[in-house]
This record gives structure tokens, sequence and C-alpha cells, in this order.
């Protein structure tokens, strides 16, 4: 299992509009599966 930690802007996107769209946006930014507080966020 993979656990990514959400930047808030994250988190807000995915309250305003669904999951699916921060999933795809999360695979297509090419970021290793770790959680690091400085990378930008996807939205």
């Amino acid at each position: 299992m993979t656990v990514k930690a959400l930047l808030p802007k994250e988190l807000a996107f995915l309250l305003e509009r669904g999951k699916e769209e921060l999933l795809r946006r999360l695979a297509e930014s090419c970021e290793p599966h770790l959680s690091r507080s400085w990378r930008k966020p996807v939205v």
C-alpha cells in the first residue's frame, strides 16, 4: 500500500472535486512515492 501525505491545497481540491481527479494528477506528477514537505502541489 502506498500512502502519500496531502498538502493543504490538495486536500481542498479533493474535498471539492473528488478523489479520481486528484489521483490522476498525483499519478501524472512523476513524483516518487515519498511524502516530502517541500514538494509542489499537483493542483
